[in-house]
């Protein structure tokens, strides 16, 4: 049998009261490979951790 983990490190840059998510940040995999850009506006949550529909459905 053989096991796989993957990581995924998420980043935020929120504003100072918390009320704007500037840059939400995914990354997984290894550091070399390509990177992807997805601009959304208007996303409905601001933390890394919660997931709106946008952002799952992406």
């Amino acid at each position: 049998m053989k096991v796989e983990t993957h990581t995924i490190k998420n980043e935020v840059f929120l504003s100072d009261d918390h009320n704007h998510r500037y840059l939400l940040q995914r990354t997984w995999g290894a550091d070399n490979q390509a990177i992807v850009v997805v601009i959304t506006l208007k996303p409905a949550s601001v933390g890394g951790v919660e997931n709106d529909l946008i952002t799952m459905l992406i």
